[in-house]
């Protein structure tokens, strides 16, 4: 049996990988991002790296800047091509999108 996360917006339990991405879908859609920020002409200048999206396009993950760590959780909006900080760390990222204090 898969460990399971009752998600907060439907109500029903799902497997986590559902939820949260496995190492080669973070990966996979992190690279998808830049090839689609290249195929509409976009030069993104914040570098990321996503780890789950909400199910309906948005994803979630750390923007990377140089020199600085930064633990922040920040939603990414691609039809916009903009960031919102949401959460200032996994924890509090974790705890607020699975109790549904935090949405998109």
């Amino acid at each position: 049996m898969f460990p399971v996360m009752k998600h907060p917006h439907n109500n029903k339990f799902l497997p986590i990988d559902d939820i949260l991405w496995t190492v080669e879908q973070i990966v996979t859609n992190t690279i998808a991002h830049y090839d689609y920020l290249k195929n509409i002409d976009v030069q993104c200048t914040d570098k990321c790296i996503f780890f789950a999206d909400n199910g309906c396009g948005e994803h979630f993950g750390y923007k990377l800047t140089e020199g600085t760590i930064d633990m922040s959780i920040y939603v990414y909006y691609p039809i916009d091509n903009r960031f919102r900080k949401i959460a200032s760390n996994i924890k509090e990222w974790a705890e607020g999108w699975f109790s549904g204090k935090i949405s998109t």
